[in-house]
């Protein structure tokens, strides 16, 4: 499985990133599913990797010490297609929780 995020988060603290935050990302993914399909050489194979992209809406917020050790927590929701192929057939919208958690060092 693959996956790639890309964001923007605006920060209302002072110091860079630091404070409550909010921010929107684009989605991209690879996974497999279960289904059974064929190759073009006609042998079966047991599972079908797709590719999708979705979008993400997440708040937290975030605190940079002193010493530059930095943490921060927040949560979200993203917007994923669940079944088929993100322009074909068989597809559908679902909203997903999300999680965030940073450690980290800043300077």
């Amino acid at each position: 499985m693959l996956s790639f995020e890309l964001g923007y988060r605006y920060y209302g603290g002072e110091m860079g990133a630091n404070g409550f935050f909010f921010g929107t990302s684009f989605l991209y993914y690879t996974y497999r599913d279960g289904t059974y399909g064929w190759h073009e050489d006609g042998s079966l194979y047991d599972y079908y990797s797709k590719k999708s992209m979705g979008l993400a809406l997440d708040i937290g917020g975030q605190h940079i010490f002193g010493n530059g050790i930095t943490i921060g927590a927040g949560g979200g929701v993203a917007l994923l297609p669940s079944a088929g192929n993100f322009f074909g057939e068989g597809w559908f919208w679902s909203i997903m929780p999300r999680v965030l958690f940073t450690l980290g060092y800043s300077f």
